[in-house]
């Protein structure tokens, strides 16, 4: 999965088995409606983003969930890494 600096989904992986998510149902959709444990947080009302990969501009390699689209629990490898222009700005980030 590729996401821009917003935390908009720009591409994901074809392969549905695990996710049973279509890749129009979440192209240009934000990160957040995979629900992963490791950066979407439920407070009260409220769901905020919190993307420790843009935060600390590390890559990332942790054990994370994600909510696949029948509503199970998924469990993944998260490998994320920064991806940066020519100009060395931080524009998205690849997870894997």
């Amino acid at each position: 999965m590729v996401v821009d600096r917003d935390g908009t989904i720009v591409s994901f992986n074809r392969r549905r088995d695990d996710h049973g998510y279509r890749l129009e149902e979440v192209v240009g959709k934000p990160c957040a409606i995979l629900d992963t444990d490791t950066c979407v947080y439920h407070e009260g009302d409220r769901t905020t983003i919190r993307c420790s990969l843009f935060e600390d501009g590390k890559a990332v390699r942790k054990n994370c969930r994600i909510r696949s689209k029948s509503g199970r629990e998924v469990h993944l490898l998260k490998n994320a890494t920064v991806l940066r222009d020519e100009k060395g700005e931080m524009i998205g980030g690849s997870r894997r």
